[in-house]
């Protein structure tokens, strides 16, 4: 397209803007595996760059196929890595990685990752990060151990 062509002519700021407004599009209409593809580009770009690695994370988890949840997985390690341990930020990120576990039937990891938060950290300070948290450590807990019949 005459969009692609120009785009040579642009700056890197530029460039880096027109990448995420296109990446923005895209998840808006829903396609997030092409945004996601952008953003991965910004990020090869932007590595330190924090509030975008959220948002491909998050891209990554809503898109749940497998593979989107591996790389969700890893982008909200990534995210855990920043974060100061114990922080509001390292719990949520730290539910996010568990979560992925969750949905990727990892089910035993899911359950050391938080278990291992409470007993570090205590649970979230926040209300619904706190419940969320409860309610996947019951179901990692009923996975792994499932009732006997």
């Amino acid at each position: 397209s005459r969009l692609m062509k120009s785009q040579q002519t642009l700056t890197t700021a530029q460039q880096e803007r027109l990448l995420r407004c296109r990446a923005q599009g895209f998840a808006a209409t829903g396609d997030l595996r092409s945004a996601i593809e952008l953003y991965e580009q910004l990020l090869r770009r932007r590595p330190k760059d924090t509030p975008l690695l959220r948002t491909l994370a998050t891209l990554c988890l809503q898109c749940a196929t497998t593979e989107c949840l591996e790389k969700a997985k890893t982008y909200w390690r990534l995210l855990e890595n920043r974060a100061l341990p114990g922080s509001p930020d390292w719990m949520q990120s730290r539910y996010h990685v568990a979560e992925c576990c969750f949905k990727l039937r990892q089910f035993e990891l899911c359950r050391k990752l938080l278990s291992v938060a409470r007993l570090l950290y205590g649970l979230p300070k926040d209300k619904t990060l706190r419940r969320k948290f409860q309610q996947l450590e019951t179901a990692a807990e009923a996975a792994t151990h499932p009732p006997n019949r």
